[in-house]
């Protein structure tokens, strides 16, 4: 029971002289809130309760779905103000609500008990006359605001590698992305935003004012906190040097694999002098891949020299599988995302078949997939036996593949408790993708994170893990506390619906 008892609204109402008056013939607060709807005006169509096809359909569109919840209505809302009537209305009806953008949650958190408020509709971006700002509806998918901002400025906009990525769980989880080095994480970038509260207030949340502590809060705390964020402003930052780079790619054997992962530790405590790039690892189907993008590159061979000069070429010779240049920072995120294979091949579509008309792209792509992943702790290292049992899990049956994913340097200048977004303390990111139908799939989560239990800063709640007893810690560590206070001010009655959700205090 989240909170208190509630009440739902009284079936009847008692007129004088004893005399009893039918107010609504409804009996389950799915139906309340579908009368309360249709009463403000929405269209009957928007409105759409399980047992339909319109409602299954709703549900698949999820990136996850299968062991996901099961929400009593979806609401497809086209503006703010239908947001602040769906708020209204479900907590009128005693249902919590909670909102979908993307549908790319990793967890399926936003398929949530209770009203899903799905913003796809609410979707579009523009800017201000000097391109300074960007205005983005929630519903925007991340290739949708890059395509349009890079095609018609001079500018781009501060956020992650996948199209199909709704702009508002990106921002919200912190938003890693391929710039960090320069300009720190997504959610590092908001100037404002805009947000309904469960009271159904609509409020402007900055830096400074009445909610700055919301500001606070919505760089890292996650989607569905407090509220359902409609509109987001956004920093745009000049980009010839970013329309001037090299892709590449390289693969070591197995054999090397300790040599190499160690060294790329090294690589990731180096000066930035000699950092080349965003440089990331995969370890897959026997070989240890790296990948990534040489920024401001104006040939390939001056992207391999900065590569042949990093630890990891030091500590073992890869062998070259490509370098490209090319001309637009839209071709590197075209690599790092599904047209590229996330990294392992060069992208063949034009830009605007990868980044245009990506919702719900990935529907049900990770049905079967569950992650786990931990924040390396800054400075630290595993020991060779323990590189050798970790290379032997990721190569295993259970585990489609490990990852390991820089955490910028500007990312990381900022103090840890300046935003919500605690994991600042961490070098890097190394997150498993584990097959759950797998039999040995319990005990490859458990020994995933015996192993790295020397280096755990932390978890990314973006690459969320459902089977974390302690998840609010390992999300928000020190942090936590601020974050509980800020839930108990706006949602004490815990109206927001989220599966890893920020708790009350205790």
């Amino acid at each position: 029971m989240r909170g208190h008892q509630r009440v739902l609204p009284s079936l009847v109402a008692i007129l004088p002289l004893g005399i009893i008056f039918p107010v609504s013939l409804a009996s389950s607060p799915q139906q309340l809130f579908q009368e309360c709807m249709l009463t403000k005006g929405h269209n009957a169509d928007a409105i759409i309760v399980r047992g339909t096809d319109a409602y299954a359909k709703e549900v698949s569109e999820s990136w996850v779905f299968r062991d996901a919840g099961r929400p009593t209505a979806v609401f497809e809302a086209d503006s703010p103000q239908s947001v602040q009537d769906a708020v209204r209305c479900a907590t009128g009806s005693g249902l919590p609500f909670c909102a979908r953008n993307g549908g790319h949650s990793k967890t399926g958190s936003s398929l949530c008990e209770g009203v899903m408020i799905d913003l796809h509709g609410y979707s579009g971006v523009s800017w201000n006359r000097q391109a300074s700002r960007a205005y983005i509806k929630a519903g925007t998918t991340l290739g949708e605001a890059q395509f349009w901002i890079v095609n018609q400025t001079n500018k781009f906009l501060v956020a992650g590698n996948c199209p199909q990525a709704g702009i508002s769980g990106v921002t919200l989880g912190g938003g890693l992305n391929s710039y960090e080095d320069e300009f720190g994480l997504a959610c590092d970038s908001l100037v404002q935003l805009r947000m309904v509260l469960p009271s159904g207030q609509l409020v402007n949340v900055r830096r400074q004012g009445n909610f700055s502590d919301l500001f606070w809060a919505s760089c890292g705390s996650g989607g569905s906190f407090v509220g359902v964020v409609t509109d987001f402003v956004m920093k745009l930052q000049r980009r010839a040097k970013y329309d001037r780079n090299v892709i590449f790619r390289y693969d070591w054997n197995l054999s090397v694999a300790p040599q190499v992962l160690s060294a790329w530790r090294l690589h990731l405590s180096s000066s930035e002098d000699k950092k080349p790039t965003i440089f990331q690892l995969k370890l897959t189907r026997g070989r240890l891949r790296g990948y990534g993008v040489c920024w401001n590159a104006f040939s390939t061979r001056g992207c391999e020299k900065r590569l042949e000069a990093t630890p990891m070429f030091a500590a073992a010779w890869p062998k070259k599988m490509f370098t490209q240049a090319t001309s637009s920072l839209l071709y590197p995120m075209m690599f790092h995302s599904k047209a590229g294979r996330y990294g392992t091949a060069l992208p063949k579509i034009s830009p605007a078949k990868a980044m245009l008309n990506q919702q719900f792209a990935v529907r049900g792509g990770s049905n079967g997939v569950s992650w786990g992943n931990v924040v390396w702790r800054r400075g630290s290292d595993l020991l060779p036996w323990e590189y050798a049992q970790l290379i032997e899990l990721c190569n295993s049956q259970v585990v489609s593949a490990c990852s390991w994913r820089p955490l910028g340097s500007q990312t990381k200048r900022v103090p840890l408790k300046a935003t919500a977004f605690y994991m600042r303390g961490g070098d890097a990111i190394l997150y498993a993708n584990f097959r759950k139908l797998d039999p040995a799939y319990e005990s490859a989560r458990w020994q995933f994170y015996r192993i790295l239990s020397n280096v755990n800063f932390g978890s990314y709640l973006n690459y969320g893990d459902l089977t974390l007893h302690n998840y609010s810690r390992m999300y928000w560590s020190e942090n936590l506390p601020r974050l509980g206070q800020i839930k108990a001010k706006y949602d004490p009655d815990q109206w927001v619906s989220n599966i890893q959700g920020v708790p009350l205090p205790t």
